[in-house]
C-alpha cells in the first residue's frame, strides 16, 4: 500500500471516529491511535479519544445531589450499555452521573467480571477518578482484619496464607475482593515492662507526707556495689542486681519483650471466630452489605483454621502443653517484690529495652530539685518552669473537661479524667548520669484535643513544606530545612559537593521554649496556610489518619478552622497541668515532653523561625549566605549545617535568646548524625551506620526474640530491613558487610533459623538489586559463605 493511500484511509478513519462518536468506524477496529487495542487490555483508556458533544439545555443552575445507585441498578445500567458498546458518548453520559461511591462499585464489578463492557467501565473509572490508577496489588488501601496474638501458636495456623487465597478471597462480596488480600493486623498481650516497671504506681500514690519520709529516712546505698559515687545512689542498669535467675533472664530479654502464653485449641479457634465475626459485622456496616454474604467466606476460613489446629493436636499435641508464665512463679514474685520496695524501676533514655534500677530516695530527691521545692523545709515554692497550683487534681480535670466540651465539642473519655504525672529516665550515656523528665501518661485529660492538633500540625507542615518547595523551585533557596527522616539528608548529601559539616543539638528544646514565642510561630504558619480554599482542616472521628483541608466542614469529621486551630494549640500550651506528690503544677515555660502534639508544635516553632530568617536574606539581597545556609538539615533538634564554618555566629539571630546549642563534636570532616557517620575525605563521601547506643558503656537491648509472644514473622522481616538499610547507606561493601555479620550473629544466637536469614538476605540482594549494584556483587554466594 502506498503511503498516499494509507494517510488517505487513516484521515478517514479519523473522521468517522469523530463523526461517530465511537473506537469501531471500519471492521469492528478497536486499535485507537494514542489508546491501544481496548479488547486486548481490560484497563486500555477506553475514554482517551475526543467525546462528541451534544447541546443540551442550560438547566437551573442548580447541582442535583445523586442518590445512591443499588448493586441491581448498576448491574442494570451495565447491561443497557451492552447494547449500545459502539456509542462511546452513551457510555460517557451513563457512567458520568455515578457518584464516587458509584464507582467504587462499578470498578469492584469491573474487575471481578469478564467482557468488554467491563473493560470499558475499569477504563472510566481509571480516567475520570486517579484514585484507580494503581495496581490493586500496590494499593494502600487493602481491607485489615485484626486478630488477637494470644499465644504463639497463632503463628502456626499461618492465617498470611489463608486470607490470600484466591478460592477464599473469591467468596467475600464483590465490593471488598478489589481491597484483598486482607492485611492482618494483630492484638499483642502486655509487654513485660507493665509489670515490672513500679514508677507510675508509685508515683500516683506518693503523698508529700510519703516525700519527707523517703527523704528523711536513710538508704543503704553506700555499702551496695551498685552504688553510683557521684550521686551516693543506686543509678544501675546492671542486672546483676537480681538476685533471681530465672527473673534475671526474663529482664535481660528487655522492655518490650512478651511472656509467651498457651492457649487450648477450642480458645484458640474461638479467638479466630470472633475476630472473623468482627471482621465480617465490621465491613458489612462499611460496605452496605448484609452480614449473610460473608457466610461462604467465614466457613471456608474457619474450616482451614480447624482443619490447621486438628492437624497438630493429632501429630504435635506438646504444642499446645500449657507450661507456667515465669512471673506468676512464687519465688520469682518474691524477688520482684523485694526490688520493687528498694528500687524505683524504669526503662533507660535512648536505650528503652534496657530496665534501670534507681534507689527510691534519689529518684524522689531529683523530682523534688526539678520541681521547685525548699530542700530544707520541702516546702512546694515552685520554679520558673512549674508553678504550684492551690486546687486539687479533680478541680482542674473538671475546669478542663467542662472547657474541652464548650470550646472544642470534645467529649472527656472517663479512661481520660485525669492529669499526667512527671516521672524521669536516667540517662546513662551522659558522665556523670544526668535525667530526662518526661511528663505525659497514656491517659490525661486534654489526650483527645492533643491528638486532634497533632493531626492538624502534621498536615500544616506537610503543606508549609509544599509553600516552601514552590519558593526553592523559583528562587533556588531553601527555607525548609525540617526532615522526616536521615534517608532525607543521606539524598542530600549524595547529590551535592560536600567539604564540610558540623552537627548542633538543641539541648532545651522542649523545657526552655517561651509560650509567647510558641504561639507566635505557630499562629504565624497558620496564617500562611489558611486560605479561601483552605478553610478547614478536617480529621476522620473514625479514623485520625485520615486529615485534610476542605473549604467546607463535613459531617463525622472534627473540624478546625483557622483561629478554632489557634485557639487549640493555645489552649494545649497554657494548660499543662502535671500532678507530683498530691500536688498540682502548671508548666508556664516550654512544651511538655510526653505529650502527642509536643513534636510539631516544637518542630513548627523552629522551622518557622528558620524560615523567617532565610526571608530576611533575601529581602536584604544575601543571596550568597541563604545559598549556603539552603544546605542545612534540622531533624527536631539535630541540626546539619553543610560548608560554613561560622554557623555559630548566626544562632542568637535565627532562634529565640531562650534555647541553647551545643556543637556535636569538633571534627568537621568525620561526623555522626543521627544513625549516619560520615567520612568526608578527597576522595569524597565514605557513609556508614551509626548507633549511638554502640559507645554506650552497658550492653543494650535491641532487636525481637524468637520466643517472644509476637509472630516469629516479625524478627525476620526486621533483618530484612535493615540488611536494605545497610545498603542503603554504607558506600563500601566491606562496611556493608561488618554491619551485616553484626546482627546475623545476634539473632543467630537468639535462635533465628540460619536458613530463613540467609533466604532474607538472598531476597534482599535480589529485589532491589539496584541498591546492592554500587558493591559489585556478582554473586550473593560470596556474601553468604563469608556470613559467621
Amino acid at each position: 500500500m502506498s503511503t498516499d493511500v494509507k494517510n488517505d484511509l487513516l484521515l478517514l478513519e479519523d473522521y468517522w471516529i469523530e463523526k461517530l462518536g465511537t473506537s469501531f468506524p471500519l471492521g469492528l477496529n478497536d486499535k485507537k491511535k494514542g489508546t491501544g487495542n481496548i479488547s486486548q487490555d481490560r484497563v486500555m483508556n477506553y475514554f482517551s479519544g475526543q467525546i462528541a458533544r451534544y447541546k443540551r439545555g442550560r438547566g437551573n443552575g442548580k447541582k442535583k445531589v445523586q442518590p445512591k445507585k443499588s448493586l441491581d441498578t448498576i448491574e442494570s445500567d451495565i447491561n443497557r450499555l451492552k447494547d449500545n458498546i459502539s456509542s462511546e458518548h452513551s457510555i460517557y453520559k451513563t457512567l458520568k452521573c455515578y457518584s464516587l461511591s458509584d464507582l467504587d462499585t462499578l470498578y469492584s464489578l469491573s474487575q471481578y467480571n469478564s467482557g468488554l463492557i467491563y473493560n470499558v467501565c475499569s477504563s472510566f473509572c481509571s480516567t475520570f477518578s486517579p484514585k484507580y490508577h494503581q495496581n490493586k496489588s500496590e494499593s494502600s488501601n487493602r481491607e485489615f482484619i485484626i486478630v488477637p496474638f494470644n499465644c504463639k501458636f497463632i503463628d502456626n495456623l499461618n492465617l498470611k496464607s489463608i486470607f490470600s487465597d484466591t478460592s477464599v478471597i473469591d467468596l467475600l462480596p464483590i465490593l471488598i475482593q478489589s481491597f484483598t488480600p486482607l492485611q492482618i493486623y494483630y492484638e499483642y498481650n502486655d509487654p513485660i515492662s507493665l509489670s515490672i516497671c513500679n514508677y507510675a504506681s508509685f508515683l500516683k500514690k506518693l503523698s508529700i507526707s510519703d516525700i519527707k519520709s523517703i527523704l528523711g529516712s536513710p538508704c543503704d546505698c553506700h555499702s551496695s556495689p551498685f552504688n553510683y559515687p557521684p550521686h551516693g545512689h543506686v543509678v544501675t542498669g546492671n542486672l546483676d542486681i537480681v538476685d533471681n535467675v530465672e527473673l534475671r533472664e526474663v529482664l535481660s530479654y528487655g522492655c518490650k519483650y512478651r511472656i509467651p502464653t498457651f492457649k487450648s485449641p477450642d480458645e484458640i479457634y474461638m479467638s479466630v471466630t470472633e475476630a472473623v465475626d468482627k471482621f465480617i459485622k465490621s465491613k458489612s456496616r462499611k460496605y452496605c452489605q448484609k452480614e449473610v454474604k460473608f457466610s461462604d467466606w467465614k466457613e471456608k476460613v474457619l474450616s482451614i483454621v480447624s482443619n490447621r489446629i486438628e492437624y497438630y493436636k493429632k501429630n504435635f499435641p506438646e504444642t499446645f502443653e500449657i507450661k507456667e508464665n515465669t512471673l506468676e512463679k512464687d519465688d520469682v514474685k518474691r524477688s520482684l517484690k523485694l526490688l520493687k520496695s528498694k528500687y524505683i524501676i524504669c526503662s533507660i533514655d535512648k536505650a528503652s529495652g534496657n530496665f534501670s534500677f534507681i534507689c527510691k530516695k534519689f529518684y524522689v530527691k531529683t523530682l523534688v530539685n526539678e520541681m521547685g521545692f525548699d530542700p530544707n523545709t520541702l516546702e512546694c515554692i515552685g520554679n520558673d518552669t512549674y508553678k504550684p497550683c492551690s486546687e486539687d487534681e479533680t478541680h482542674y480535670v473538671n475546669k478542663i473537661s467542662e472547657s474541652l466540651k464548650e470550646r472544642f465539642n470534645v467529649q472527656v473519655e472517663d479512661k481520660n479524667l485525669r492529669l499526667a504525672r512527671i516521672f524521669w529516665n536516667p540517662k546513662l550515656h551522659k558522665n556523670p548520669y544526668k535525667a530526662r523528665f518526661i511528663a505525659g501518661a497514656r491517659f490525661c485529660v486534654t489526650k483527645q484535643l492533643n491528638v486532634q492538633v497533632n493531626c492538624c500540625l502534621k498536615l500544616l507542615r506537610k503543606y508549609f513544606k509544599k509553600y516552601c518547595e514552590a519558593i526553592y523551585n523559583n528562587s533556588g533557596i531553601n527555607m525548609f530545612w525540617s526532615i522526616d527522616s536521615s534517608s532525607e539528608f543521606l539524598e542530600a548529601i549524595k547529590n551535592s559537593d560536600v567539604y564540610n559539616i558540623q552537627v548542633y543539638d538543641f539541648t532545651t528544646l522542649y523545657t526552655r521554649l517561651d509560650l509567647i514565642e510558641v504561639e507566635n510561630m505557630i499562629n504565624e504558619v497558620v496564617d500562611l496556610i489558611f486560605s479561601d480554599r483552605n478553610r478547614y482542616i478536617c480529621i476522620s472521628k473514625r479514623d485520625s489518619n485520615t486529615c485534610f483541608f476542605s473549604n467546607k466542614t463535613y459531617d463525622c469529621h472534627a473540624c478546625f478552622s483557622q483561629d478554632d486551630l489557634k485557639e487549640a494549640v493555645k489552649f494545649i500550651i497554657y494548660n499543662t497541668y502535671v500532678v507530683f506528690g498530691g500536688i498540682v503544677f502548671i508548666q508556664t515555660k516550654g512544651i511538655p515532653m510526653g505529650g502527642n502534639s509536643s513534636s510539631p508544635i516544637a518542630d513548627l516553632t523552629v522551622g518557622k523561625k528558620e524560615f523567617n530568617y532565610m526571608k530576611r536574606l533575601l529581602q536584604e539581597k544575601k543571596m550568597g549566605l541563604a545559598k549556603i545556609l539552603s544546605n542545612n538539615k534540622r531533624y527536631v533538634d539535630d541540626l546539619s549545617i553543610i560548608n560554613y564554618l561560622y554557623f555559630h555566629k548566626l544562632i542568637k539571630d535565627i532562634y529565640p535568646n531562650s534555647l541553647e546549642m551545643e556543637r556535636a563534636g569538633s571534627n568537621n570532616k568525620i561526623i555522626n548524625y543521627l544513625d549516619l557517620n560520615i567520612n568526608i575525605s578527597t576522595e569524597g563521601l565514605e557513609i556508614s551506620v551509626y548507633n549511638k547506643t554502640d559507645d554506650f558503656n552497658f550492653h543494650v537491648v535491641s532487636l525481637t526474640f524468637p520466643h517472644s509472644n509476637i509472630p516469629t514473622e516479625v524478627g525476620y522481616n526486621v533483618f530484612s530491613s535493615q540488611v536494605l538499610r545497610y545498603g542503603n547507606v554504607c558506600t563500601r561493601l566491606d562496611i556493608f558487610t561488618s554491619h551485616l555479620h553484626k546482627i546475623f550473629k545476634i539473632l543467630i544466637d537468639r535462635g533465628y533459623s540460619r536458613d530463613r536469614l540467609i533466604k532474607g538476605i538472598k531476597r534482599c540482594l535480589r529485589k532491589y538489586d539496584n541498591v546492592f549494584r554500587k558493591f559489585g556483587i556478582l554473586d550473593d554466594r560470596n556474601i553468604i559463605k563469608e556470613l559467621p
